[in-house]
């Protein structure tokens, strides 16, 4: 009796931990922290930038949060283990703003140009606010998609190698191509496999994603026509994330356990990881 409640109190604080970490999204931005790291390492060659590091984690961690903050009552019905509460959601807005506005003061301090980050700062927000006619860019179909696989992970690559490596030279071509291309398909993979999850909440609070419009087989298709894809340009390569996205796509459902739907961010960075090999 008493292993059984050690156990039945383990499996309860690590599930506590493990929403508590999704929910904010904590998981997400050390990936986009490590994913910058290794373009240092593996593409650059360089010392990593620590306070221009620190100021796109920063970045990352402000927009989800105002993500996770401003759309808070509506998660309660898609996913509502990971919902950040009614009285958690005004301060978390207020936070994520005011951190938004933090790299400004670690970049100048540091003796950094603050003028780039400024194109970033509309970004944070623009994913998840009305601007549009009320809409929300994650409202449109397939501009969600390409919003996170465009502009919230590659982009800042290109603007650090650029502007804070002073990599003026850099060959943006073969980093696109080499580099950032299978990174930016395994993210629109990973957006659809996601969206998969949230089609019935989705369906009710009027977001468009492909799951929503198409259902969920058809996105199942879209889905390995991405991965076909990623085949080509490897010159059929088969890679372990290859594999393993085939296995999750087969077998996923909406009703697939929580942490399923966690898993693309990792293995997106397991294939950015492998670009440099």
């Amino acid at each position: 009796m008493d292993n059984k409640l050690t156990y039945n109190a383990t499996v309860a604080v690590a599930s506590n931990v493990f929403y508590r970490i999704i929910k904010y999204r904590i998981h997400i931005c050390v990936f986009s922290f490590i994913f910058l790291l290794t373009f240092y390492n593996s593409y650059l060659h360089l010392t990593p930038d620590w306070p221009v590091m620190l100021s796109f984690f920063l970045w990352n961690v402000a927009l989800y949060l105002f993500d996770r903050a401003y759309d808070s009552r509506l998660d309660v019905i898609s996913q509502p283990q990971e919902a950040i509460t009614e009285k958690e959601r005004v301060p978390f807005l207020v936070f994520s703003i005011a951190l938004s506005f933090v790299p400004f003061l670690i970049l100048g301090f540091s003796g950094k140009p603050v003028w780039p980050y400024l194109f970033f700062l509309p970004i944070t927000f623009l994913y998840t606010y009305p601007v549009f006619a009320g809409k929300r860019v994650k409202d449109f179909l397939l501009i969600k998609n390409l919003y996170s696989a465009v502009i919230i992970w590659p982009l800042p690559v290109v603007a650090v190698a650029y502007f804070y490596a002073g990599n003026t030279q850099v060959d943006f071509w073969h980093l696109m191509k080499d580099q950032l291309f299978p990174f930016f398909l395994y993210v629109m993979i990973g957006e659809a496999f996601w969206d998969i999850r949230d089609v019935h909440g989705d369906r009710v609070n009027g977001v468009n994603t492909i799951p929503v419009v198409f259902g969920t087989n058809y996105a199942k298709i879209y889905l390995y026509g991405l991965l076909v894809v990623d085949l080509l340009t490897s010159k059929f390569k088969f890679s372990e994330p290859f594999v393993i996205y085939c296995v999750l796509i087969f077998f996923v459902t909406p009703n697939s356990p929580r942490w399923v739907f966690h898993i693309p961010p990792l293995i997106a960075l397991y294939r950015w990881v492998l670009s440099f090999n």
